[in-house]
C-alpha cells in the first residue's frame, strides 16, 4: 500500500448533457495527471453528464448508463494504460432507479457510490450505503456534495476506518464559502484527508479544495478549470490520529439521538 502518494482534482467545466465530450476532457485531464506522477485523479459530481438543478426524470433518462456501462470502461482503460486511480460523478442507471454516483476506478476494481442525501432539487433516488474500500491507496470512502452537510455521513466512514474521503461536487457560486468550511470540519472532526472537487464554468466557482487530517488547507484551485496536484501522507495523518485521540475518547452512549428521526424543536 502506498502512504505518500500525489493526488490532482480536475476542475473541468462539463457541458450538460455532452457526455462525448465531457468523456473527452476527462481523458485529457487523466493523461496530464498521469504524466505529471499523480496516483489517483478527481473529477467533480456528474463530471460525466453535466450538472443542471431543477431538471426531470425525463430529462435525465437519456443520460443514465450503468456501472459497468461504455463510460467505465473507456475510463477503466485508461487508468490501466496510464497507472493512475480515477474517480469521477456520473448518473448511474440500475433496474428502474437513477442515481447520483460516483465511481471509484483502481486496478481492475469499479468501486461505486450512490449519493445517500439526495438534494431536494434532485431527481435522483436515494443510496443507502456508506462503504469504505480498502485500496492500494489507503482505505477511501466518499460523500457527493450535499452529504457534507450532514456530519454523521463522514463519522461513519471514519469508524469503519475511512483515511481518505473523496468528495466530488457541483457547488454553485453563491453557496462556496459554506461548503468550504463543511469540508474543513470533516476533515479536521475525522482526522483524515478531504479531496473536495467542484465544477468551474458558468454558475459554479470552482475552488476545489484538499484538506489534510488537521484541517489545513493545503490546496486550491482558482475559479477557471484547473488541473491542481496535493499529497496525500498516511504516515502522518496516523501520527495526527496518536497525538489527538478523538476517536480511542468518545462516548458512543451519549449519541443516540444522533438517530432519532425527529427534526430539532423550533
Amino acid at each position: 500500500m502506498k502512504t505518500n502518494y500525489r493526488i490532482a482534482l480536475g476542475q473541468i467545466d462539463s457541458r450538460w448533457g455532452a457526455k462525448e465530450a465531457n468523456l473527452n476532457r476527462m481523458s485529457i485531464y487523466i493523461r496530464r495527471a498521469a504524466a505529471d506522477g499523480a496516483s489517483l485523479i478527481v473529477f467533480p459530481e456528474m463530471a460525466l453528464t453535466g450538472y443542471r438543478a431543477g431538471v426531470v426524470r425525463d430529462d435525465l433518462e437519456p443520460l443514465a448508463e450503468a456501472v459497468p456501462g461504455p463510460a467505465t470502461d473507456k475510463l477503466m482503460r485508461l487508468a490501466r494504460t496510464h497507472d493512475i486511480a480515477i474517480t469521477f460523478g456520473m448518473l448511474e442507471r440500475s433496474g428502474n432507479h437513477l442515481y447520483n454516483t460516483a465511481v471509484l476506478l483502481i486496478e481492475d476494481s469499479v468501486f461505486t457510490y450512490r449519493k445517500t442525501h439526495v438534494h431536494w432539487t434532485e431527481q435522483s433516488a436515494v443510496g443507502h450505503a456508506l462503504p469504505v474500500w480498502q485500496t492500494k491507496l489507503g482505505h477511501i470512502g466518499m460523500l457527493i456534495c450535499f452529504d457534507l452537510a450532514f456530519p454523521e455521513a463522514a463519522r461513519v466512514l471514519a469508524l469503519a476506518g475511512a483515511e481518505v474521503i473523496i468528495a466530488p461536487s457541483a457547488v454553485p457560486t453563491s453557496f462556496r464559502i459554506y461548503t468550504e468550511r463543511r469540508v474543513v470540519a470533516r476533515a479536521l472532526d475525522n482526522q483524515c484527508y478531504v479531496l473536495y472537487c467542484n465544477f468551474a464554468g458558468e454558475g459554479f466557482d470552482g475552488n476545489s479544495l484538499v484538506i489534510n487530517p488537521r484541517g489545513d488547507v493545503i490546496v486550491r484551485a482558482g475559479v477557471a478549470p484547473d488541473l491542481v496536484f496535493g499529497i496525500v501522507d498516511l504516515a502522518t495523518e496516523s501520527a495526527w490520529r496518536q497525538e489527538e485521540r478523538i476517536f480511542s475518547e468518545r462516548h458512543p452512549r451519549l449519541y443516540a439521538p444522533i438517530a432519532e428521526t425527529a427534526a430539532p424543536a423550533e
